[in-house]
């Protein structure tokens, strides 16, 4: 190897493992399904992708990116409108991967005997979202 091409990541730049490859066939369906899924509602792709991964149990944030306020406009419209259930089983189903080691020990089999049962992402009950009242500062429970 030359000097300057031995680094860290340089190991994956031709790499069979599946985490790093992009163009699959796999890939390639997600992308198909979700164009249909997109005319069906009559939104952009983008709006969908968002949606759709803003939406998923256990998620609190989806890191945007954008160069232009047109894009921020769009990207935040993605918010605007539900995905029906029928639709999203759609996109479940086709995005849908094996679970290898270690990765299926987030799986429901393991975590049930990990967690009790606890879904990641579930809510206590009793649970609500703070209220925030501008000029005020923002108390936190100890609840």
């Amino acid at each position: 190897a030359q000097a300057g091409n031995a680094g860290r990541l340089d190991g994956f730049r031709n790499t069979t493992h599946p985490g790093f490859q992009k163009f699959t066939e796999h890939n390639w369906a997600v992308v198909a399904e979700l164009e249909k899924v997109a005319a069906e509602l009559g939104r952009g792709m983008a709006q969908v992708a968002l949606n759709w991964v803003a939406t998923q149990p256990g998620i609190a944030t989806v890191i945007l990116g954008a160069t232009r306020l047109s894009q921020v406009q769009d990207n935040l419209a993605a918010l605007d409108f539900s995905i029906p259930p029928a639709l999203r089983q759609r996109l479940e189903k086709v995005s849908g991967t094996p679970a290898p080691f270690p990765h299926s020990y987030f799986g429901p089999e393991i975590q049930v005997r990990v967690a009790g049962g606890v879904v990641t992402g579930d809510k206590p009950s009793g649970y609500a979202l703070p209220v925030v009242v501008e000029g005020e500062a923002v108390a936190i429970s100890s609840n």
